[in-house]
């Protein structure tokens, strides 16, 4: 039994952001009672550019970090950690009045505040009580670098140890100092009463961790609803009873009946808004980054227009509320297609809970039966229609339920126009065919990667053998992992010599005389592999470093000037995301720039006299909250209006590595939040997400924009381009300015013909 205050006394504490004390007390005279004490901390810092796993007084010596936070050693940093536990012995029992946790966020690197911040404190690690959340504070949002100092006041709390678990908000974590302050004045204090061990207290930080985003979601949603109450006394006074339930709930049952009677309030909102309707049908765009949506938008459906080019695809998204005062059924069917028309497909888009604490309708769920509404609730529907032969058809949406029948005219044209499969753009997303998602159901994802046109492939180190091993065993590994990649136009493989251990061996130093007699042999092997597998020499590329940086830079050089005069067929690819990285890109057959405003304009300075291909790429998490439009389908058109041939980003399937990951379905139960944009089915199969879908559509962009250029001049696509990125908050402009495209290219094979 663990002997800590109770679920429901913690949630009041999380819900209100209270700590075990008000102001601090003018009674005691507090100093920093945490000065050079030690600390030990699980797991180990990881961070390369701060690793400084053996200090263990870094975080307390005063001494505060100034330039850049997560570059320097008074810093320490965490990489996809999980949960990091401090504990700190202050040697002595002292009065605690103040925690503070320096921490720091910079969301163009990925680099978010921990979402909490758990504190315990006792006079033995068997006493332990918690006392709150360091960082529960309005200012722990997402947004640009920013370093800040999160405090947690306490009423006098005794204790010779402070834990913190510290709950990681993204795949970084940073923190350069934690201040105690204090007194020895304990006169006027009681004992504390019995509290729990460490290892209660660990198995306590994930219950608490599930409580905690229960009520900042519900409390969320309280704030959207209350936008729709607006003044209405009666109903802002049940939104009053809802909040106060929510302080007393701690069971998985009591949220969820909250929540219901929250919907029935937005309902109600809604109805007196709109007359006594009993539902309102909207149209939206597919790409919108809308998180769970409480007002639907005020935009009526007359029809549905779908524009299409010959093996492309076109979207449509319906919001649908229910303003009943019941649970309604919903039913979604498409009629009256002549024959050879194009198939639509109907999708639910499913809701799920981002680790930027936000309800992010995304997973893409086929409408197979009835989709049910409780009063007050919103789900977005998407159809989606894919082109194959030339022509027009028309039809109809119906959505029903008991008495509703709404008929909605659908139009479909497949212009005359060609996407000339494959798509002239390379498109990479990093698909590990052993990620868990995928692992058992590699044939499933690699037509899902194939039909989303993912050309080009990486291979991970796992599946190429180290220099110096000799064995034909590995060097088949790789061919038979190649054997797999049908379709595939490029191979990238990643050997990750990142770590320069990597790169030595039996002794022999890199670049020696000894190394460079086995990296010749290796390459054979290499090419030797792949050919059996199907591949020419042409579409292998080397990719032995990743992010390169400080000496790793010029390591890369080294080995390119070499190997290049020694073996004629090589090729390097690599990944670049700061700018003294640039300087490698002369070296570079292709070089992926990472889509950062300060490197990839100077990029193309540097690959103008080697002709180095250049290449856009984006990492940003976490994943779930990056928008469909300007994330996913943008990256191409940006990488068009910079002369750029080929888009990436991390990643297809990414939930984490190892057996215990969780599922793409909970960015909370791994050490990160996921980067996949696929889901696991029930049944085995892969439920896609809108922003992959808004990337298949992206890259269809990039072709058309292409064929546009070719036809009506650089200059007229390039200033579409441009039109469309300027306007990024706008997720309907470049759906309007493919449809001009296609009107335009159509029109002008019509006349040719």
């Amino acid at each position: 039994m663990v002997n800590i205050n109770s679920l429901r006394f913690i949630a009041i504490i999380c819900m209100a952001g209270l700590v075990s004390g008000g102001m601090l007390s003018p009674v005691y005279a507090s100093s920093i009672i945490s000065l050079d004490k030690a600390y030990t901390f699980t797991p180990d810092t990881n961070y390369g550019l701060t690793k400084s796993s053996s200090d263990s007084t870094l975080l307390t010596d005063g001494v505060y970090t100034f330039g850049h936070f997560w570059t320097k050693p008074t810093t320490a940093g965490w990489q996809e950690s999980g949960t990091i536990e401090i504990i700190i012995d202050l040697e002595a029992v002292f009065r605690i009045d103040v925690i503070s946790f320096n921490t720091a966020r910079g969301g163009h690197a990925g680099v978010s505040y921990p979402t909490q911040v758990f504190a315990f404190t006792g006079e033995t690690l068997d006493s332990l009580h918690y006392v709150g959340d360091v960082v529960s504070d309005k200012e722990n949002i997402a947004g640009s670098t920013f370093v800040r100092k999160f405090s947690l006041v306490l009423n006098g709390s005794v204790a010779r140890y402070v834990v913190l678990e510290v709950v990681p908000g993204g795949k970084y974590t940073f923190c350069d100092e934690i201040e105690i302050l204090g007194s020895v004045d304990l006169e006027h204090l009681s004992p504390e009463s019995a509290g729990s061990s460490l290892k209660d207290v660990r198995n306590f930080v994930d219950k608490l961790k599930g409580l905690k985003r229960k009520i900042e979601f519900l409390y969320k949603r309280i704030g959207k609803v209350r936008s729709v109450v607006n003044d209405d006394s009666k109903l802002n006074d049940q939104l009053i009873e809802i909040e106060r339930a929510v302080a007393r709930a701690s069971t998985i049952q009591e949220f969820r009946s909250l929540e219901i009677k929250l919907m029935s309030i937005n309902a109600e909102a809604l109805r007196l808004k709109h007359d006594g309707q009993q539902y309102i049908l909207t149209t939206v765009s597919p790409w919108t980054p809308a998180s769970k949506p409480e007002t639907p938008l005020e935009t009526t459906v007359d029809s549905l227009t779908f524009s299409m080019p010959s093996g492309g695809v076109d979207w449509h998204a319906l919001m649908l509320t229910n303003l009943s005062e019941n649970k309604r059924a919903y039913d979604f069917t498409v009629n009256v297609l002549p024959p050879n028309a194009p198939n639509i497909n109907l999708y639910q888009a499913i809701t799920v809970q981002s680790a930027a604490m936000e309800e992010v309708p995304d997973a893409l769920m086929p409408i197979s039966e009835s989709v049910s509404l409780y009063p007050g609730e919103s789900r977005m529907i998407l159809l989606s229609a894919q082109g194959a032969l030339h022509g027009e058809w028309g039809g109809i949406f119906q959505v029903s339920s008991e008495s509703l029948n709404i008929k909605i005219p659908l139009s479909l044209r497949t212009e005359q126009v060609n996407l000339h499969m494959p798509l002239t753009i390379n498109s990479v997303v990093w698909d590990y065919l052993y990620f868990p998602p995928i692992r058992n159901q590699q044939q499933l994802a690699l037509e899902d990667l194939r039909t989303h046109h993912i050309n080009v492939t990486v291979v991970p180190q796992m599946y190429i053998p180290l220099l110096g091993d000799k064995h034909e065993i590995s060097f088949d590994r790789l061919t038979d992992y190649l054997k797999l990649q049908k379709g595939v136009d490029k191979v990238l493989l990643f050997t990750y010599w990142n770590d320069l251990k990597r790169l030595d061996f039996n002794g022999s130093t890199f670049l020696s005389k000894v190394w460079k007699l086995e990296f010749l042999t290796w390459c054979e092997g290499i090419f030797s592999a792949a050919e059996k597998a199907g591949f020419r020499r042409q579409q292998i590329y080397l990719y032995p470093f990743d992010e390169m940086k400080r000496d790793i830079i010029s390591h890369f050089i080294d080995l390119a000037k070499w190997a290049r005069g020694q073996v004629p067929a090589l090729q390097f690819y690599a990944t670049i995301d700061n700018v003294d990285a640039l300087n490698a890109i002369p070296f570079l057959d292709i070089a992926q720039i990472k889509n950062m405003d300060k490197i990839v304009n100077q990029a193309i300075n540097f690959s103008r006299i080697s002709k180095t291909e250049l290449w856009l790429y984006d990492s940003h998490g976490p994943a779930k909250s990056n928008s469909p439009y300007d994330y996913y389908r943008l990256q191409p058109w940006k990488a068009f209006s910079l002369g750029y041939t080929g888009v990436g980003f991390w990643s297809y399937a990414d939930i984490g590595w190892g057996e215990s990951v969780g599922t793409a379905w909970n960015d909370f139960d791994g050490r990160r939040p996921d980067f996949a944009v696929i889901y696991e089915g029930k049944d085995g199969s892969l439920i896609s997400s809108r922003r992959w879908e808004a990337w298949r559509i992206g890259l269809e962009d990039y072709q058309l924009l292409s064929l546009y250029a070719q036809r009506k001049g650089s200059e007229a696509a390039l200033a579409l381009a441009e039109s469309v990125l300027k306007d990024m908050d706008k997720t309907w402009k470049a759906d309007i300015v493919r449809s001009h495209i296609l009107n335009e290219l159509s029109k002008q094979l019509e006349e040719l013909n």
